[in-house]
């Protein structure tokens, strides 16, 4: 309840009364959102153009596969109204299994964030291609974006492979031909980087269960190469992480006129706030009013008059 040193204040003046608001709550900038794993599932899709084939579609190893959970951290600024993600997230795939081919693409099994295969028959021959992705790290940075009824535009936020910690994310991969397809054979291992275009529209950014609750949805391309084929690989699912509560930046406007009071600060969907009165800036209650909220502003209005009056407002 006390008051923080950063906190910023608005003061109005209506017939020679001071009336005071300030908030409880003081950004922190830049905030850490912590991804949830359970909730946070990508599944990974894709197709390689082989010379004389064409299109062949990226399929699962085994059931399960091509999806895989990610942990670690989102990494942005609030400045309410504005979202913007600085850089400096580690978004970590998680190892699902142990899949084909071995670091660098020789024979054998061993774990890996996904696994596929691709295979192409025909009377002539046959082509198996095995790919193991790994070591698969993303950094999201963007400008500031605007939040409207607590949404901003996904297809914004700039996705790109984190390549400057080693193991640096890779798709191994190993290719059997035979027939007329013997020729194809090959294995090797291709780096992972560039960044992915996110064709998403809207993420959200809500207040659930007392915390901030960032939902980012992800269908994320990017180009790479199996051996020496052009190759599209497609990151689609979604990212959700969460801050404490106390992360929002809470800033409080004053306006008084003709006997009413009215405060004004910046909100997102789900968020629950009271106001406290004081005539002391010592003892405080709780303030009766009409509370309404309009895309990213809840406004409270009470009728007062007479004496000096302070007023707060406090996140639940």
């Amino acid at each position: 309840m006390s008051f923080l040193k950063q906190s910023k204040r608005a003061v109005g003046l209506l017939g020679g009364v001071v009336w005071l608001a300030q908030a409880d709550l003081v950004a922190a900038s830049p905030v850490a959102f912590t991804l949830d794993s359970t909730n946070s599932v990508i599944v990974l899709s894709g197709k390689v153009n082989v010379s004389s084939i064409g299109a062949v579609s990226l399929i699962e190893q085994s059931a399960g596969s091509l999806t895989t959970h990610y942990g670690g951290s989102l990494l942005l600024d609030l400045t309410p109204p504005t979202i913007q993600f600085i850089g400096g997230s580690d978004i970590v795939a998680q190892t699902n299994g142990s899949w084909q081919p071995l670091a660098g693409g020789a024979a054998g099994n061993a774990p890996a964030d996904y696994g596929g295969k691709l295979t192409y028959s025909t009377f002539l021959g046959n082509l198996t291609a095995w790919a193991a992705v790994r070591n698969i790290r993303l950094d999201i940075s963007s400008l500031a974006l605007t939040l409207t009824n607590s949404g901003f535009d996904a297809s914004r936020l700039n996705v790109f492979f984190l390549t400057n910690t080693p193991p640096a994310p890779v798709l191994d991969y190993q290719v059997i031909g035979t027939g007329l397809f013997a020729g194809q054979s090959s294995s090797g291992a291709s780096p992972l980087s560039r960044g992915l275009t996110n064709s998403q529209a809207l993420a959200y950014l809500t207040n659930t269960a007392g915390r901030l609750k960032l939902v980012i949805p992800v269908n994320a391309t990017n180009t790479t190469s199996l051996s020496g084929n052009a190759t599209t690989m497609v990151l689609k699912g979604q990212l959700v992480a969460t801050a404490p509560a106390s992360a929002w930046p809470l800033v409080v406007n004053i306006g008084v006129a003709a006997g009413q009071v009215t405060l004004s600060w910046s909100s997102v969907t789900g968020q629950v706030f009271t106001v406290l009165g004081s005539s002391d800036l010592h003892h405080w209650t709780t303030n009766s009013g009409a509370t309404a909220v309009n895309s990213n502003t809840t406004t409270w209005t009470a009728s007062q008059s007479g004496n000096t009056r302070f007023y707060r407002v406090r996140l639940q």
